[in-house]
This record gives C-alpha cells, sequence and structure tokens, in this order.
C-alpha cells in the first residue's frame, strides 16, 4: 500500500509526547478491559474519539505492549474490528 504524501506528513508532525500522552489513556482504558476490546470498546473507555485510538494500537502492537488477540468484535457499524489486549507485563 502506498502512503500519501500528507498522510506522512501528518504522522510526522505528531510530537513524541503526545504520542506517549495517548499511549497512557489507552493502556489506562484497556485495564479496565481484562478480555481486550477493539478500537471502539478501548476509546469509549478513555474518553477518547475511536481514531484517535485506532491510529495507535499498531504502535503499541508492536511495542508489544498489546497484542492482537484472533479473535474480533463487532463496531457501531457492525463490522468486525480486531479486539486486542495488554501483556501480561503491562496488564497490572
Amino acid at each position: 500500500m502506498k502512503v500519501r504524501k500528507t498522510s506522512k506528513a501528518a504522522y510526522d508532525s505528531l510530537t513524541l509526547e503526545h504520542k506517549r500522552s495517548m499511549w497512557v489513556k489507552i493502556i489506562k482504558a484497556a485495564r479496565k478491559l481484562p478480555n481486550g476490546g477493539n478500537f471502539e470498546q478501548i476509546a469509549k473507555k478513555a474518553r477518547l474519539k475511536p481514531d484517535q485510538v485506532w491510529k495507535r494500537l499498531p504502535e503499541l502492537v508492536d511495542a508489544k505492549v498489546m497484542y492482537n488477540t484472533g479473535e474480533t468484535a463487532p463496531t457501531s457499524t457492525g463490522r468486525q474490528a480486531m479486539v486486542r489486549r495488554l501483556t501480561k507485563k503491562w496488564a497490572a
């Protein structure tokens, strides 16, 4: 998949500090979902917009903070979305 220049520029404009603050909010919310959740479920617990969460989840998976459970859960539109769960190290 080709990444658009505007998308890359928007991503690059995010500061590490901003990303870290989002990661903290997502991790705190995910702790309230012991069986994990899709991006909408995590966003609701974190009181964030769903797009703020789904954009950060791959980073947390890459960092081994969360993992894809192999399960899916329906979104508000009825589509299935991956369920992510905190790794044992981060769940405590």
